[in-house]
């Protein structure tokens, strides 16, 4: 999907008040930045991050919090996706 913020997808298909956007940078990365409709402030105080980031502040929580993903947010596949198909190039 896409509104005037960018490309997104619904992390929680349960709910459609978060949205994670995905865009890719100049070096061909994937970068993801959060909007949440109850806490608007989170897109105006944090920045895109790059998935390098994203998985290694994934790796460091999860070795301090067992059994829980915090990557359940972030789902590259559905970024690689959604680019692909904005750019035209379907596979």
């Amino acid at each position: 999907m896409k509104d005037d913020r960018g490309l997104y997808y619904y992390p929680n298909t349960q709910t459609h008040d978060v949205h994670m956007y995905v865009r890719e940078n100049d070096n061909g990365d994937i970068e993801f930045r959060m909007w949440h409709k109850d806490y608007p402030h989170v897109w105006d105080q944090h920045e895109w991050i790059p998935i390098d980031v994203v998985q290694a502040a994934a790796g460091i929580y999860n070795s301090e919090h067992e059994g829980q993903n915090p990557m359940a947010l972030y789902d590259i596949e559905i970024a690689k996706r959604l680019i692909r198909e904005e750019k035209g190039v379907l596979q």
